[in-house]
């Protein structure tokens, strides 16, 4: 399994942050506030954005995302259903609550936001109307595109590791091959974190885990790029028989 921090990125599951999504000028236009005040929002990844008037939408979501209210729903809900609401979103573990206000919900309760601080939900307070599909398009999109393109990089490292297993390279070789493609520095320990190799120059950790009969690399980088975050893990080996 290899961990690494490096500024190139390597994953399968992307986010994207929160507080680059309120500055895309998809959702910019929308004057968004984040509550409460002083929440870190470059520190908050978002996994996908999805759009819902439906007050029980939670059991449907799977966690990290953002979600886009309209506040039709929540300004004819009691003050126990907005809590509900809420809790409920928080526990499913979303990254961020967006509320457009003004309209049908002139400002967003004052229960809800001290709701959400206790659960530690951020919300976002949209204070002019944007249209919503397009912010999801576009912020959607992005996030897909990017998934493309780093599966196609860990499936590239993944063949060429495999193939110099397959012709009897050293490990330094291997994890060379590895440091050339992720453009990272890397360490060689053991499955129980016992180093096997002297730490590289920059961060990062490389664990090599073999399986009973089998030559394997089992291989995981996790990155911390500037408004990025994500995992990826990929195996490299020769093919069963």
């Amino acid at each position: 399994m290899c961990r690494t921090d490096s500024p190139t990125t390597l994953r399968t599951v992307v986010s994207v942050f929160l507080g680059e999504i309120l500055a895309h000028p998809a959702l910019a236009a929308a004057d968004p506030v984040v509550h409460p005040l002083g929440v870190a929002a470059d520190a908050q990844p978002v996994r996908w954005v999805h759009s819902s008037e439906v007050l029980d939408i939670a059991p449907l979501l799977r966690g990290g995302e953002l979600l886009l209210c309209g506040g039709i729903t929540l300004a004819t809900a009691t003050p126990a259903k907005r809590e509900d609401y809420v809790r409920e979103l928080a526990q499913r573990g979303i990254a961020a609550l967006a509320i457009e206000t003004g309209g049908a919900l002139p400002e967003i309760p004052a229960n809800m936001l001290e709701k959400a601080e206790e659960y530690g939900l951020p919300v976002v307070e949209l204070r002019k109307v944007v249209p919503f599909v397009g912010v999801m398009q576009a912020i959607n999109s992005l996030l897909v595109s990017e998934s493309v393109g780093h599966l196609q990089q860990a499936d590239a490292a993944t063949r060429a590791m495999a193939a110099e297993l397959a012709h009897g390279a050293s490990l330094d070789k291997i994890l060379g091959v590895l440091a050339g493609m992720t453009s990272s520095a890397v360490k060689l320990t053991s499955p129980g974190e016992s180093p096997w190799a002297a730490p590289c120059p920059r961060a990062g950790t490389v664990t090599l885990a073999r399986k009973p009969g089998r030559r394997q690399l089992a291989i995981q980088r996790t990155t911390a790029a500037p408004g990025r975050a994500g995992t990826a893990a990929f195996t490299a080996g020769p093919a069963e028989r």
